[in-house]
């Protein structure tokens, strides 16, 4: 099952700048599905500056939301032009509290042919290969070749348990990986260990490509750490492209909330030195920042009852009835104080379309 997430940007021809295609589980995706449906009934309201979603709580400081936020959302998409991503397995080495993936781990993989036909009938070039844990199929690096060899370049999402072994990296590599994400999750103690160190520094020897390193935190003290991580990790010659910082929200297999929100998150990094990036979609779920030439991308995904619809496709989109502001351009423009917004219902929306 394939979701199509068309970006649009302002420009002079009215063109599509930007396209996100995700391959979810038959089972994510129908929850995903739930969520949007349900949330195009929601009762968005601001009072006394508090976001509320259907009465209940989504963030506390609608003013900061408001002012990190432009009139004209995703003017600016930050260089991501085209993600194709291919979900290999559903299988993976660790059980992550935190994690919004429904494992099975004994779910059979899908067929190197059916993966190869998903990618050549794409159309597209550029590929992420994901799942639970991609590195756990034994024929990775033969997945990897064949795309390859048809001309493609991959790129996997990982949390890279199997990348201490330099040995294993570089196999994947010399198949043909271009580039990585490394999820840099933490389960119990928020200190980097000598094991992910090592991972790292077999990283940084390889030269590969860095797309995002990523970290999932529970409380304003642990972003505090991942910033002096951040410095440290600059320290060895890494330099991603971004590096994410997600509080953990109950979704999916998750059930601890770890109530942070989005201006707490952003307010810490301000107070640390870090700005936020304008024009680049920032709304209730994601902020872009920089804090010492370092891109941070902020994220805190809804959960099933505070999740509003196409809030980083503003700020307006079209429906059969005209356009119509997205969510997030009603709380931007909406008196910070007291305001009520009856979200309308867009099922036929067209920025979101499922195959």
């Amino acid at each position: 099952m394939l979701v199509l997430i068309t970006v649009r940007k302002e420009r002079e021809d009215n063109t599509m700048v930007a396209v996100i295609i995700y391959r979810l589980p038959t089972v994510f995706l129908f929850n995903i599905m739930k969520i949007i449906k349900a949330s195009l009934y929601n009762k968005l309201e601001i009072i006394n500056n508090a976001v509320m979603v259907n009465g209940k709580l989504v963030d506390p400081d609608a003013a900061c939301i408001k002012r990190t936020c432009s009139d004209k959302i995703n003017k600016g998409i930050l260089g991501y032009g085209l993600i194709y991503v291919i979900d290999v397995t559903s299988n993976c080495n660790t059980k992550c509290d935190y994690c919004y993936y429904p494992i099975t781990q004994k779910a059979k993989d899908r067929s190197i042919d059916s993966i190869i036909e998903e990618a050549i009938l794409s159309g597209h070039n550029n590929f992420i290969l994901m799942g639970a844990e991609p590195t756990t199929r034994v024929d990775l690096p033969e997945i990897i070749r064949k795309l390859k060899d048809l001309g493609f370049r991959v790129g996997i999402c990982t949390n890279g348990l199997k990348l201490i072994h330099k040995d294993y990296l570089q196999e994947l590599i010399s198949s043909g990986l271009t580039s990585l994400s490394y999820s840099m999750h933490f389960s119990k103690e928020y200190a980097i260990s000598r094991s992910k160190l090592q991972v790292l520094k077999n990283i940084a020897d390889s030269k590969i490509k860095i797309m995002q390193l990523s970290f999932t935190v529970n409380t304003l003290e642990e972003i505090g750490m991942v910033l002096e991580m951040i410095k440290l990790i600059g320290s060895i010659g890494i330099k991603p492209k971004q590096f994410c910082i997600r509080a953990g929200a109950a979704i999916g297999k998750c059930t601890n909330d770890s109530n942070l929100y989005m201006s707490d998150m952003i307010k810490l990094l301000e107070s640390e030195g870090a700005t936020v990036i304008k024009d680049s979609g920032n709304n209730l779920y994601f902020c872009e920042m920089m804090f010492f030439k370092n891109h941070i991308h902020l994220a805190r995904w809804p959960t099933n009852d505070t999740a509003l619809p196409y809030s980083t496709t503003g700020p307006i989109f079209n429906t059969k009835a005209g356009p119509t502001l997205s969510p997030m351009t009603q709380i931007i423009l909406a008196d910070p104080l007291i305001e009520t917004v009856e979200l309308p219902k867009l099922l036929e929306a067209q920025d979101v379309l499922f195959k």
